[in-house]
């Protein structure tokens, strides 16, 4: 399956949740939504849950949260 994040097409396995596209998008950006230094948004823009499953065709974005 597919989902984007950042605009960045990434191909994950069926079953796949959101932390693993992220691990394998930039692991930086993991540690920082891990971290509470950026949040997960997906196209709508609802907060989504790192461990949430990533759906097909779906786009996600990583956003800093300003201290």
């Amino acid at each position: 399956m597919q989902i984007s994040i950042n605009n960045k097409v990434i191909e994950l396995f069926h079953g796949a949740k959101l932390k693993h596209g992220l691990l394998k998008f930039n692991e930086d950006y993991f540690r920082a939504v891990m971290d509470g230094k950026a949040t997960l948004l997906d196209q709508y823009g609802n907060l989504v849950e790192i461990n949430g499953a990533a759906e097909d065709g779906v786009s996600y974005t990583v956003v800093t949260v300003k201290e």
